[in-house]
């Protein structure tokens, strides 16, 4: 409820305090009597009862009991140990009339909400000062908020991009939309692509030099919602074939390309997955080699003759689990051994409905197991190739071989075929000697 938007003036003027029940209203299971801790948030406008409840806090020095199941009541009666614990305690109650009562007191300054205005205030002879300091909202409610930004955003994109094809915007309320959206960051394009499952390059007249950082967003094709970036990609420090990588199959795909308005060049980041956690689709152990070739020319993202040689397969871990701590990775290993090998995308979308945390999440897609590496399917065989161009008697094949008729008597055979013309003779013959096969390619060839 505190997270509707009806309550932000409330939040953004109040004191925000957390206490433990155990201490603060001294909550105990009517069967086993052990304390039950039951976390309680508070918003208050009184720095004295801020104080108090901020002091009552577990200090982790006994056992609890769990809010589950149900329990006997003083009168005889069943119910639900979560129903029990519904009501505050008369100890909490007192706690908190004694810091309401020594408020009044000291006459403690007091909050009046620009919509709701106390009657007593209004009727009174002077004005009471509001608290010293504001608070600044959690972190909780500002990407709240940045979510229902981007949500409205995308919609409007869907209203404005074309059936098929893509559009590309850079000017308009769109644009301004987007800054808003972004703030600290120049838009010098937006692309709106239907149907796209890699990502896309910058529009034409956009370079490194104007706009060299990337965002993309979009809604989904296969399942509802939609899915974003979590930080700006620097796409001119990455090669062509990075940058056209998969993405998530969208109905709607939108990149934005920026530029930082700070005087300093934004620090180096490295390409993150979507927050609906879909896994690239490139193979694995084709991905993470290091050593990837810059470009130094205005076009986007040119091939180079670098890009052209064939890489050396290795096996080391993206940035994304570089990035983790040595426990960490462990631990990912460890499971991703004894669960069997899964694949990455399987992983992470265990480890998410196991309620991991999304940084770790995140970063399993840039995991490279060697097991996994060294055991990967190998590549389709070629369907077809050009052959070496040759003259007339340049490659000559000769293969022998024995065909048995119904009678049981052995015939032996020779083949000769021209790899030019494809020309063939079969030649019977009296044995496999290499005197009989030359006399053979003499009398029947050569001659």
């Amino acid at each position: 409820m505190m997270f509707q938007e009806e309550m932000d003036v409330i939040v953004t003027n109040t004191h925000r305090v957390t206490c433990d029940m155990c201490v603060a209203g001294q909550l105990k299971h009517p069967d086993t009597r052990k304390p039950i801790r039951k976390s309680t948030q508070v918003f208050t406008s009184s720095a004295i009862l801020q104080r108090t409840l901020e002091n009552l806090k577990c200090p982790r020095n006994h056992e609890h009991s769990p809010v589950e199941g149900s329990c006997t009541l003083p009168n005889g009666k069943r119910c639900a140990v979560s129903r029990f614990t519904e009501l505050y305690t008369r100890t909490f109650a007192t706690k908190v009339c004694k810091a309401l009562k020594c408020s009044l007191q000291v006459r403690e300054a007091v909050v009046t909400l620009p919509e709701v205005i106390c009657p007593a205030v209004a009727a009174g002879d002077g004005k009471r000062r509001r608290l010293e300091e504001k608070q600044e909202p959690p972190n909780a409610y500002v990407e709240n908020d940045r979510q229902k930004n981007l949500q409205a955003f995308i919609k409007a994109m869907m209203s404005k991009a074309p059936k098929v094809g893509k559009a590309v915007f850079t000017d308009g309320p769109l644009l301004k939309q987007c800054e808003e959206l972004f703030p600290g960051y120049k838009i010098a394009a937006i692309e709106a692509c239907k149907g796209a499952d890699r990502y896309r390059l910058p529009p034409a007249g956009v370079t490194k030099q104007s706009a060299p950082l990337r965002w993309s967003m979009g809604c989904h094709r296969n399942e509802s919602g939609t899915f974003s970036d979590t930080d700006w990609e620097d796409w001119s420090k990455i090669t062509r074939k990075h940058a056209i990588r998969n993405c998530p199959p969208a109905r709607l795909l939108i990149s934005v390309f920026a530029k930082a308005s700070q005087a300093e060049s934004p620090p180096e980041t490295y390409p993150t997955k979507r927050k609906s956690l879909h896994g690239d689709d490139e193979q694995l152990g084709k991905k993470h080699c290091p050593a990837e070739t810059k470009t130094n020319c205005d076009d986007p993202l040119p091939k180079t003759e670098n890009e052209t040689e064939p890489k050396q397969k290795c096996h080391t871990h993206g940035p994304l689990f570089s990035s983790l701590t040595n426990e960490t990775k462990s631990q990912i290993l460890k499971i991703h051994k004894n669960l069997g090998h899964p694949d990455n995308r399987l992983l992470a979308r265990v480890l998410k409905d196991q309620q991991w945390d999304s940084k770790i999440v995140d970063s399993i897609t840039d995991m490279v197991c060697p097991s996994c590496f060294e055991n990967q399917k190998p590549c389709l065989a070629r369907p077809a190739h050009i052959s070496q161009e040759r003259e007339f008697n340049d490659l000559l094949m000769i293969d022998g071989i024995e065909w048995t008729n119904q009678e049981g008597i052995k015939h032996l055979f020779y083949h000769m075929i021209d790899a030019a013309t494809n020309f063939h003779i079969a030649i019977p013959a009296d044995c496999r000697s290499t005197s009989h096969v030359i006399e053979l390619l003499k009398t029947h060839w050569i001659t």
